[in-house]
Formats: C-alpha cells, structure tokens, sequence
C-alpha cells in the first residue's frame, strides 16, 4: 500500500525525467535558450536572442568545419601538421574542504588537451 502511495506521490508531483546526459554544452546556447524560452521578455528581446543563437551556432558550424578541413589537409598532405588545443578546465589547488583554506587558495593548474 505505502510503495503505491509513494508512486503516486512522485509521479504527481515531481516531473522528474532521465535521458542522455549533456557533456561539454556551450554556455553561450545554454544562456540564449534559457532567455528565448523566459515568459517575462517580449517578442522583440526573444528574436533578438534567436537572432543572436543563430549567428553563434553558425560561427560554431565554421569554427568545426575548419577543424574537419585541417584534419583532411594534414591527412592527405605529409608536410602539412595540425594541432588541436582544447582547454579544459582549471583546477584549484588544494583540493581541501576547511573553510579558511578553501577560500585562501590561490594555486591553479590549467588542464589544456592536445
């Protein structure tokens, strides 16, 4: 009776879904998304946003078709080389949860991936 009850309950009232996780999303589209979507912004801010989605999803779009282009130049080509430089994250040292060193660290490791 109580694991029917409790069903009920979170399938009521808790719209929790699961699917693929998001890795690495762009905070610029994640930004522009959350306003386009917004119910407190007018239609003109809201094409404003889509407008500004657009162009940066096309500067992507360049940005990784050249990418591909120099992948299949430096294969084809023995005297043309490429490297692909992707910074990851940064990295606060040290990894300590005491208040007073947590917030006096000033140690970072920048973690880049070639």
């Amino acid at each position: 009776y109580w694991v029917k009850f409790y069903l009920k309950i979170f399938k009521e009232n808790f719209t929790l879904h699961f699917g693929r996780p998001q890795v690495d999303t762009c905070c610029t589209c994640e930004a522009l998304e959350i306003k386009i979507k917004s119910k407190f912004l007018n239609d003109i801010a809201k094409r404003v946003h889509v407008a500004e989605k657009i162009v940066h999803k096309r500067r992507a779009k360049k940005f990784y078709y050249k990418i591909n282009e120099v992948q299949e130049q430096a294969a084809t080509n023995e005297n043309i080389g490429g490297i692909c430089i992707d910074y990851m994250q940064n990295l606060q040292l040290p990894t300590i949860p005491v208040q007073e060193t947590f917030y006096l660290r000033q140690l970072t490791v920048s973690v880049f991936c070639v």
